[in-house]
């Protein structure tokens, strides 16, 4: 990238059109079992923070909540817990990795049904944040495992089937070699939101990352630079970090 580029985007600031979508309600589902490990779990905690950075958050803008699960669903916040982005990564700092079998003793650790209900009945209910549909705000679950369920397994998909049903785009995120490929894409809403990562590397967070960031902008608003024959999509809801990246990334200047 050029310096001639850079003096031109200062010297030139976009003009752009307002984002035709008002934020999200982004959920962050954590997998906590006892095959993912502390350090791990700690690398899910900073994808949802790099991903968090990305948004302005507030009550009129992206909310978001965190449940984390192994052999039991644990709600870390609401969507309405938190009304600043420096409240929420101070609190997702703060969630607690716990590793429960079920029954104890055993080696069954996943309750992935669960922390799937628990989003439909707990986190995605205007009582406790989500914005009511008529709003248009997009319900977004992120639910991360890196194995397959084994406590009510039965019950994954019917959960999961639940959450799509009423319109909840949910990633279906299985990091590792121990997926069950089938159940991770009954979990997802469509391939399309079907992820396997090979490990909890922040390198393959990061296109994720991306992809979930420009959610909030499902309709693109168009950036026009005047210096350059070209337009360019932006999140016009999104912070700087996420709009400098779309503004670098559509080619070298």
């Amino acid at each position: 990238m050029s310096e001639t580029f850079l003096y031109l985007l200062l010297l030139f600031p976009p003009v752009y059109t307002e984002c035709p979508i008002r934020g999200l309600d982004l959920a962050f589902v954590f997998d906590s079992s006892g095959s993912v490990g502390l350090a791990n779990f700690n690398k899910e905690r900073l994808f949802a923070i790099r991903v968090v950075e990305t948004f302005r958050v507030g009550l009129n803008d992206t909310r978001i909540a965190t449940i984390a699960y192994s052999g039991e669903a644990r709600i870390s916040f609401f969507l309405d817990t938190f009304t600043n982005r420096s409240f929420v990564i101070n609190a997702l700092e703060e969630v607690e990795y716990f590793n429960v079998a079920v029954p104890p003793g055993s080696n069954r650790g996943t309750n992935t049904a669960e922390a799937l209900t628990t989003l439909r009945n707990e986190i995605f209910t205007e009582e406790n944040g989500a914005r009511a549909a008529q709003f248009g705000i997009p319900r977004i679950a992120v639910v991360i495992t890196d194995g397959r369920s084994n406590v009510d397994s039965s019950e994954t998909i019917p959960s999961a089937q639940r959450l799509h049903d009423d319109g909840v785009i949910v990633f279906g995120v299985g990091v590792g070699s121990r997926i069950n490929v089938d159940e991770l894409r009954a979990i997802g809403s469509s391939q399309d939101f079907t992820v396997l990562l090979s490990s909890f590397d922040a390198t393959e967070f990061a296109t994720l990352q991306r992809t979930i960031s420009a959610e909030a902008c499902i309709g693109e608003s168009i950036i026009v630079w005047p210096p350059v024959d070209t337009t360019l999509t932006i999140c016009t809801h999104c912070t700087s970090m996420y709009n400098m990246y779309a503004i670098f990334s559509t080619g070298t200047f």
